[in-house]
């Protein structure tokens, strides 16, 4: 479509934003909030090997639009989700806070709770029996290939990508499902 065709073919507004329409933007109130990417190459869907059944909702959110957002091949958005979802796993295993000799959450002087950065957390993991050393050594990997997509805006590649969902993906299977499973003599 040529610049001017919108004007040339559209004698009306509502003729002018069916055209639009058509060629993928988004019209609200006759006005383009966006363009509709065509053509977008779409990987197949990260195949997930475990269950997202005994998974914290935050985290089968996280694994949901991490494998969207895979198959659409959006790895800026896959390295930042990958971080994300180890800091989330880390949460919700009680690693966030710092705590002092009687158990209670440290703070600041303006009374706020100290957190933990994701490398102390990860040590906690391993610390605390969860992974193995190394484990830690390779989510402290997965931990700065996140940071680079974060901080220096880098695109991973697919492969790259998947394997760190792979990684991350076993150790949710570790924490979530491997005490849960029961074998039958």
């Amino acid at each position: 479509m040529q610049d001017n065709e919108y004007f040339t073919k559209s004698s009306t507004k509502k003729e002018f934003i069916n055209l639009l329409e058509r060629d993928g933007f988004i019209v609200d109130e006759g006005k383009i909030i966006t363009q509709i990417q065509k053509d977008i190459p779409i990987n197949e869907s990260y195949p997930f090997k475990i269950s997202l059944e005994p998974v914290p909702e935050l985290i089968r959110d996280l694994l949901i639009e991490i494998g969207s957002a895979y198959s659409h091949q959006l790895q800026l958005l896959c390295g930042i989700g990958v971080r994300m979802l180890l800091e989330a796993v880390c949460n919700d295993q009680g690693l966030k806070y710092q705590y002092d000799e009687n158990n209670q959450v440290k703070t600041n002087r303006q009374g706020r709770p100290i957190t933990n950065n994701l490398h102390t957390m990860i040590d906690k993991l391993n610390q605390l029996g969860i992974i193995t050393n190394k484990q830690k050594e390779i989510l402290l990997e997965i931990k700065e290939l996140g940071n680079q997509t974060a901080h220096e805006i880098k695109r991973h590649e697919s492969d790259l990508i998947r394997q760190m969902l792979e990684v991350v993906e076993h150790i949710i299977f570790q924490i979530y499902h491997l005490e849960k499973l029961k074998f039958k003599p």
